[in-house]
């Protein structure tokens, strides 16, 4: 049974258990509030900031524990696969209507149906005024960064990867891929870069071929180039290196170096080089 009740002390109204009074529903002015045992579990305020303000620090959505969570979120979405959570603005509008609705500008949901994994989905509408950062990964250190070249150094900003065997983590197999990078291409997604468990860097490697130019002269005037003295390279200026898509030129005229054309033009040289060593040896 409930009964209705009032406080002149705080000037409140209450609807309390007739066999608990400490657990009730409390009414005061822009405020509601759920107790039970006599302590507050919800909190709703309305005011110049509403509010909904859950005291013990727990939230449990289709759910109703968490060992591992001593204050927090916990949702679960049981058999579903679709979005976990999605947050929307009325500012966007990326009309990707195949993905999700078109004013989520960010969303969460299992990578794998069946098996797990988590997806993490930014989306930018045509509004953008930068052309990039859909998914913006910032990290902030308040110390000096670790400047150490070692297996133990760390970075301001990280990727980590583990194996399950067993219930514990394991190792990466051997020759594991642990980082990748891929994307729309043709019609279709694919892998453009891998980083594996050795520290080896892998990428597509169509390479460019430059046989119709002297590879060896091209990399000395890149290199002349990269250290200032853009004045004194001997055949290829800074436009024709860009145009060749060795360096891409920003506005600050700073160059960045294509790492696979560069290793086409080493490949190159080698192979130029090796070519006229056979001549010369074959005139002796």
């Amino acid at each position: 049974m409930i009964v209705w009740s009032s406080s002149i002390v705080d000037f409140a109204e209450y609807i309390r258990h007739t066999a608990d009074t400490d657990t009730y529903i409390r009414f005061e002015l822009d405020q509601i509030a759920l107790a039970a045992g006599g302590t507050t579990i919800v909190q709703i305020v309305e005011g110049a900031t509403d509010f909904v303000n859950f005291p013990a620090g727990l939230v449990f959505v289709n759910d109703t524990s968490n060992t591992n969570m001593t204050q927090g979120i916990t949702i679960n979405q049981g058999a579903n696969d679709d979005e976990i959570l999605a947050l929307q603005s009325s500012d966007v509008d990326h009309t990707l209507v195949g993905v999700c609705e078109t004013d989520t500008y960010g969303l969460f949901q299992k990578s794998e149906a069946d098996a797990g994994g988590v997806r993490i989905r930014g989306l930018k509408d045509a509004n953008a005024a930068v052309a990039g950062a859909s998914i913006l990964l910032q990290g902030y250190l308040g110390v000096n960064a670790d400047t150490d070249k070692t297996t133990a150094a760390r970075a301001v900003v990280e990727t980590y990867a583990a194996q399950i065997s067993g219930g514990a983590l394991a190792n990466i197999v051997a020759d594991g891929n642990v980082f990748g990078v891929r994307c729309r291409r043709g019609g279709a997604n694919v892998t453009v870069a891998f980083v594996d468990e050795d520290g080896d860097f892998y990428y597509d490697g169509a390479l460019n071929n430059y046989d119709e130019f002297d590879d060896a002269l091209v990399i000395e005037d890149l290199r002349r180039g990269l250290t200032g003295a853009w004045n004194d390279t001997i055949g290829h200026n800074q436009k024709q290196l860009e145009a060749l898509g060795v360096i891409a030129v920003g506005d600050d005229g700073s160059a960045m170096v294509s790492n696979k054309r560069l290793t086409a033009l080493l490949m190159g040289a080698i192979g130029q080089l090796y070519q006229r060593v056979n001549e010369l040896e074959a005139r002796i």
